[in-house]
């Protein structure tokens, strides 16, 4: 996302691939709690950072090394010009995807 000034911003919300088409059951109220065979979509993204452009200079809003969320919200307040999602790592998957970034 990039904006023609620099503009406040309260947060960022993120949508990951997890897969909707896989075939196997996996919701956790399904299973006893001692099931081994839960497993996070190989397609969603397990690392990731959100860098900005400041008034400041280049910072790291938000980072994470270990999500197993489709759904995930960074409460950033900061004034920015542009914003980068920088995904690192899925739970298997070659792919990173992402369905949505909104700035909020």
């Amino acid at each position: 996302n990039e904006f023609d000034e620099y503009t406040y911003i309260d947060g960022i919300r993120i949508i990951f691939d997890s897969n909707l088409q896989r075939h196997y059951e996996n919701m956790p109220a399904y299973y006893p709690l001692e099931q081994k065979n839960f497993k996070v979509p190989h397609t969603l993204v397990k690392s990731y950072q959100i860098v900005a452009e400041t008034e400041n200079g280049t910072l790291v809003l938000a980072e994470q090394e270990n999500n197993y969320q489709r759904m995930v919200k960074h409460q950033v307040s900061q004034k920015v010009k542009k914003i980068k999602l920088i995904p690192l790592e899925t739970w298997g998957d070659e792919k990173c995807r992402v369905f949505s970034m909104d700035v909020i």
